[in-house]
């Protein structure tokens, strides 16, 4: 009889080369130092798409201002960026998460509203990437995505090989059976007659 333990695991550190590797957020990715660009300007974050629907909310004129508010809804800036409606909701989204929308108020569909937006300056998105931490975007065939550097050091949790370890066993001697001779009659219970002597068998006492 073997027993063997649960399966375990072990932590090993793997160590790269020099050349960083980066990693786009929400794991979309590993990219090479090579693809990864440095982010000068808000705007190096965005398509062309992007780019279109936010200029459609920026507006004209206010170079100075940090914020404005817009209302626009899906089909007005599908229209206005040549693009489908269900893109646009797929760009606005987009622009929300890479910190240059925000909703400032839900659309009343009774009473026909838009859902309005404050929308920041360049400035001001950027300053929003700073304190996140997001320094550098990779471009790919999905859109331009934020990006941080991996570690050095990668702690990876691999599977360790266990031995079998053999399990204690317990002898125990098995009891003897002896015959007992009774010389009283008794009946036999399958015929219903008496017999000379009965045979009984009990347990020896265990050898020493």
């Amino acid at each position: 009889m073997v027993a063997i333990p649960p399966e375990q695991t072990v932590a090993v550190k793997v160590t790269r080369g020099t050349a960083p590797l980066w990693c786009a957020e929400a794991n979309a990715g590993i990219f090479p130092n090579s693809r990864v660009r440095r982010i000068v300007h808000a705007r190096d974050t965005l398509t062309r798409t992007e780019q279109a629907v936010y200029d459609i909310l920026w507006g004209s004129g206010g170079a100075g201002d940090r914020e404005r508010l817009s209302s626009a809804g899906y089909d007005v800036v599908a229209r206005q960026a040549g693009v489908t409606k269900m893109n646009a909701k797929y760009i606005l989204e987009r622009l929300i998460e890479k910190g240059f929308l925000k909703v400032a108020s839900l659309p009343d569909p009774l009473r026909r509203i838009p859902t309005r937006y404050r929308v920041f300056s360049d400035a001001v998105a950027l300053e929003h990437m700073v304190r996140s931490n997001r320094l550098h975007v990779v471009r790919t065939g999905n859109g331009i995505l934020f990006v941080h550097v991996l570690p050095t050091t990668v702690v990876v949790d691999i599977p360790a090989t266990v031995s079998a370890v053999p399990a204690a066993s317990i002898a125990f001697d098995r009891p003897e059976m002896v015959a007992v001779h009774s010389q009283q009659p008794v009946c036999d219970e399958d015929q219903g007659s008496p017999s000379d002597e009965r045979v009984a068998r009990v347990p020896a006492a265990p050898s020493k």
